[in-house]
This record gives C-alpha cells, structure tokens and sequence, in this order.
C-alpha cells in the first residue's frame, strides 16, 4: 500500500519558504510540500506552528529539526521570551 509522503517546512522567513517550495516543486512537479511560519526563538510561533499541524495532519511520523542560531560576537541577544537567543532558540524551542 502506498503512502503518501507530505513535507512541511518551517521558517521565520516567508521568502525563503516560497523560494524553498518553488524549488522543490521545480524539481519534483508532484511533490505535496506546504511551508508555514516559524520562528524558533518565539514560543508563541513554535505553538501556532505546532497547533497548525495538529489541525491539519491526524500524525506526524518523521520530524527534522535543521534549524539554529549560530553564536555570533557581539552584544547579547534575548529571545522575545526573555531567554538567550542562542539557548531559546537552539534548546527550549525544540524541547
């Protein structure tokens, strides 16, 4: 029995979402891929993104996580949360 496959990309960036879908798409023509809205050094975005998919999948079977803030010199940053950018969005949002 075939299944079929669905991806779902998630980004901060909606250009480069539209950018990642038209590729893919150009690539494979039937391709069922949907990209949604998510910044990881927002809990509030990590939750829309997370309800998003339970109201539109019944089950989620593989899951990547490829995303991250690399730690840059400078002064600090804080998530909108309050955290330090790099552990809110590289550890807590992903937990």
């Amino acid at each position: 029995m075939f299944l079929e496959q669905k991806i779902i990309i998630g980004s901060r960036n909606k250009l480069n979402n539209d950018k990642a879908v038209n590729e893919i798409r150009r690539r494979n023509p039937g391709a069922n891929i949907t990209a949604l809205t998510l910044d990881l050094s927002s809990f509030k975005s990590v939750r829309e993104f997370a309800q998003q998919i339970a109201e539109s999948e019944s089950k989620v079977d593989i899951l990547v996580n490829n995303a991250g803030i690399p730690v840059v010199l400078g002064p600090p940053q804080e998530t909108v949360d309050g955290y330090e950018l790099h552990l809110g969005a590289n550890y807590l949002s992903n937990i």
